[in-house]
């Protein structure tokens, strides 16, 4: 028989369900503030063609879409402030990917290219 253990910690917070076909990688700022991850779920009716987009959530439940273009890879890493993300993505938003190839981006999340 396989017991479940339960997890041991003095802080857990469960991110509010949503429905993903696919899941990429996740990331938390060094506060412990703010979770990012990459998927195909469309829980702010921002992604109807269902692409893989940036999505974040803070501790105190609210959440929005952080890439306002599909194209991204499942790769994702939020920096030690929470300010910037990094990831890699086919998408063109700067008209520099023409040939739309994997290209390493970062934006802070305050810029016009993503959404907040």
């Amino acid at each position: 028989m396989t017991l479940i253990q339960p997890v041991f910690s003095q802080t857990l917070r469960q991110i509010p369900d949503f429905r993903a076909d696919r899941l990429g990688d996740h990331a938390i700022d060094d506060a412990g503030i703010a979770v990012v991850v990459v998927t195909t779920a469309d829980p702010f009716s921002t992604n109807p063609r269902h692409e893989f987009q940036a999505l974040k959530w803070t501790d105190a439940g609210a959440g929005s879409a952080l890439t306002g273009f599909g194209g991204l890879g499942t790769t994702v890493s939020v920096s030690d402030d929470g300010q910037w993300i990094a990831f890699v993505s086919i998408a063109d938003p700067l008209g520099q990917n023409n040939d739309r190839s994997l290209e390493l981006s970062s934006s802070r999340l305050t810029d016009r290219y993503c959404v907040s």
